[in-house]
């Protein structure tokens, strides 16, 4: 996805060259060195399946912001950017999502907000909540998807690292990670397979789930999923 904006100028390049890139955004005349695959964007994608025109949407993790970014040049009427572990961080920060915001002329608003405070939203509701990357960095995830059920109006769309295949044939389970056993990052908490990831969903009230795309890692805890959840009127 390439964003309708201005050139940036030579004399800035060296700024942006200086952030810490976690998705590869494609601005004008240049594309931030990220690292993810920004694959969600793909054709076939809950991202590409989703109607974003005429929605609120709140991104719950934003980093620097593609899928913030995305849904507002999909004809969002209001997007709200959240992140808080990212943007505090000496290494990370906000910077990107400062630039690139800057860059396309964006209307997203920013908030700092820790997925743990994320009641602190309500009373809005969003008819579209993105919650990537997010569900394996929790400690209690079931208690966060409860939480994003309260301000989800419609729909959620969920990635995450998944367990596949799954330990179990006979229960839902999840990994526990201690001490940055996993991709030497000590804020992994849990890695659950794909059923357990749907049960927390529905547990949490979401009418509806929907495995839209898994990604064999080749080992079981190196795999993604994608998965969009379906809201009522009442939790």
């Amino acid at each position: 996805m390439k964003f309708n904006n201005v050139p940036i100028d030579e004399h800035d390049k060296p700024i942006f060259d200086a952030v810490t890139w976690y998705h590869r955004i494609q601005l004008e005349n240049y594309l931030t060195p990220g690292i993810a695959s920004n694959r969600l964007l793909g054709p076939g994608m809950p991202f590409a399946e989703v109607d974003f025109r005429g929605k609120s949407v709140v991104d719950i993790g934003a980093w620097d912001g593609l899928y913030s970014f995305a849904a507002e040049s999909l004809g969002a009427a209001s997007v709200l950017a959240t992140d808080s572990y990212v943007w505090d961080h000496p290494l990370y920060g906000s910077t990107g999502f400062d630039l690139v915001h800057k860059a396309i002329g964006s209307t997203v608003e920013k908030k700092p907000i820790d997925i743990t405070d994320i009641h602190g939203l309500l009373p809005t509701k969003y008819d579209i909540v993105l919650f990537f990357g997010v569900v394996y960095h929790l400690r209690d995830p079931l208690r966060a998807l409860t939480e994003l059920r309260k301000i989800t109006k419609d729909t959620i769309l969920v990635e995450s690292a998944c367990m596949y295949p799954p330990l179990s044939q006979e229960y839902h389970s999840a990994v526990f990670i201690e001490k940055g056993e996993f991709f030497n990052d000590a804020s992994n908490w849990w890695i659950p397979d794909i059923e357990c990831l749907c049960g927390m969903m529905r547990t949490a009230g979401f009418s509806g789930v929907e495995v839209k795309k898994i990604w064999d890692g080749g080992k079981p805890h190196g795999s993604r999923v994608a998965v969009i959840g379906y809201a009522t009127d009442t939790p």
